[in-house]
Order: structure tokens, then sequence, then C-alpha cells
């Protein structure tokens, strides 16, 4: 038995863009203007796919509602959504305090 077209199964999304290898050479150089320059060139929804992909502890709805502010970021902040406190500190400060 067959779905009704309206209700097909759809495959996942992808996007075989040239466009996602330029997303990922620039965050692997940790490049800020090119990985701009990417995520110009793709729609709303391809651009968030791939900074989903980049943040996975951010929110896919999140990451849609602060699009605008996301690219409007320098540089140093918008590498330190990676992980807000690499070295610890945070942590650190927790246990010595007994929380």
């Amino acid at each position: 038995m067959t779905a009704p077209p309206g209700l097909a199964p759809t495959p996942p999304r992808t996007s075989p863009r040239e466009d996602a290898d330029d997303f990922a050479d620039a965050c692997a150089r940790r490049d800020f203007g090119l990985l701009q320059t990417a995520v110009a060139g793709m729609t709303k929804r391809d651009a968030c796919d791939h900074l989903e992909g980049l943040f996975p502890r951010l929110s896919r709805h999140w990451i849609v509602r602060h699009f605008r502010d996301l690219m409007a970021l320098d540089a140093d902040a918008f590498w330190r959504l990676q992980y807000s406190d690499p070295t610890g500190e945070r942590a650190v400060t927790n246990v010595m305090r007994g929380a």
C-alpha cells in the first residue's frame, strides 16, 4: 500500500552544494570571514543546518531565532560559542565552592 502523495515520507534533507565545502574549510581554519561568506550564499535553512552541526549544544530553534545576531558577532565572540568555558574555570570554582 502506498501513501497519498502529500503523506509520502520524504528523504532527509541534505545540502550537496559547494557552499558546504567552503563552510567546512572555514570551520577547520576558524576563519570567521570565510564562514560568513560561505553562509551568505546559502539559504537561511541550509545555513542554520550547518551552524547546528557546528554548535551541537545549541538548539536549532535558538540558532534560527538568533541567526542575524550570530552573523553580526566578531570572530572571537562567535568561536566562543563552541564552548563557553574551555579552561574549565567555572567547573573548578564550583568544586572549590562545594556546589
